[in-house]
């Protein structure tokens, strides 16, 4: 009788293995496919002079050359973007005066294709900024930063698309050590869509001359990354 009950239950088990079978793996996959959705969802380490190659190193030498021409001393936030196929660019929250400052500066043409940076010519327009809007985009920098991980994307994620470089002094005076991170186009995970989201919006909102108008959208974005 014991081993008629056991053999009912060991049949009855197996059936609802077998029923749920399609539903245990689907719920496996997707476990696996959020964590490795969250393990990628952070910046990575920008590259040094000693880690990085012999043409990236001229490259990024003109770059800083150009980009950081006359800049100021003190500032609390930088983005660089590094397109595939358009002009470089540069943001910079600054410190003049004791009053934060947002610049965006672009090119007359593309460093990437130039025979000289000396031809190169740039154009800037700055913002007032509110100490909040600093604040909090120094405190989004700094937490993201402090996350980065070796772990990359693979598969030549990295060299299709842009390439975004989020630079930041550790004290929010515009003082201390520089840190700094990478992310690219290809990156995956709510903090980072929404941070690429954030300096889409950023160049828009410039270019446009509506920084003013759409600093409530961007401080959106920022407190939903502080938040995650």
């Amino acid at each position: 009788m014991v081993n008629a009950g056991f053999g009912i239950f060991m049949l009855n088990t197996r059936y609802m293995i077998l029923k749920f079978k399609p539903f245990v793996f689907a719920f496996i996959a997707l476990f696996f496919t959020v964590k490795a959705i969250s393990q990628s969802d952070h910046l990575y380490p920008a590259r040094s002079y000693f880690t990085s190659y012999d043409y990236d190193d001229e490259y990024f030498s003109n770059c800083r050359k150009v980009l950081y021409k006359n800049l100021e001393k003190y500032y609390v936030a930088r983005i660089i973007i590094f397109p595939s196929s358009d002009y470089e660019c540069l943001f910079t929250v600054d410190i003049i005066n004791k009053k934060y400052v947002l610049k965006l500066r672009q090119l007359s043409s593309r460093i990437w294709r130039t025979d000289s940076v000396n031809n190169i010519f740039v154009i800037d327009k700055t913002f007032p900024v509110d100490s909040i809007f600093a604040s909090t985009l120094h405190s989004v920098f700094v937490k993201l930063i402090n996350k980065c991980s070796y772990e990359h994307p693979g598969g030549g994620c990295e060299v299709d698309g842009n390439m975004y470089q989020f630079i930041a002094r550790v004290g929010s005076d515009g003082f201390g050590p520089t840190i700094s991170g990478v992310t690219y186009d290809c990156a995956e995970g709510k903090q980072m869509q929404t941070l690429i989201a954030f300096v889409q919006q950023l160049k828009k909102s410039c270019e446009n001359n509506s920084f003013a108008k759409d600093r409530d959208l961007l401080m959106e974005k920022c407190r939903f990354i502080m938040a995650n």
